[in-house]
């Protein structure tokens, strides 16, 4: 994570913490899929995995999201659950992990084989998704944090700051 990012993301935390900072970088995360191609994206706030979508020949994937102020990854038992069920229609699922720290960025791991529990992101370099590019999304990522930073540290509710920017881009979400 390049060092500009990385204050954004410092600033943000320390004026939403954590659980508000986490359902922000969400909704950036989708919209960040949107804008390298993915299609028929929908981003859910409330219940179920977080977010869902296609590629550009149909392929259909659902994502948890996960960000940590540490090295560590923490899965629930719900999240194990909400994807596996995904799993038996058909989607390709993962989980998005961001540490929140200077020189570490998004990964994309599979989680066909994941269990509840709480894991230390360096075990999972072996277990990545390629289908997903992850510098084409970090990029994404970080252009849309520098475009909307001011908005959304600015905003009394920056989840629906965001939830305006994701309906303005045909973006689905549930909230």
């Amino acid at each position: 994570m390049e060092a500009d990012i990385y204050q954004k993301i410092s600033d943000l935390n320390d004026k939403f913490q954590s659980k508000e900072l986490g359902k922000v970088i969400q909704k950036m995360l989708a919209l960040s899929f949107n804008k390298v191609g993915f299609k028929n994206i929908e981003e859910n706030s409330i219940q179920g995995v977080d977010i869902n979508m296609e590629d550009e020949i149909g392929n259909r994937y659902s994502i948890e999201v996960k960000t940590s102020g540490t090295r560590m990854l923490s899965l629930g038992e719900k999240d194990i659950k909400g994807l596996l069920m995904k799993k038996k229609h058909g989607n390709k699922i993962g989980v998005a992990a961001l540490h929140r720290a200077l020189f570490s960025d998004w990964m994309f791991i599979k989680a066909d084989e994941l269990k509840a529990g709480r894991f230390n992101l360096d075990g999972f370099r072996a277990h990545l998704m390629p289908e997903i590019n992850t510098d084409i999304v970090i990029k994404a990522f970080n252009q849309l944090l520098n475009n909307n930073y001011i908005g959304i540290i600015s905003s009394s509710n920056p989840q629906t700051y965001m939830d305006d920017i994701l309906k303005a881009n045909g973006v689905g979400f549930v909230r």
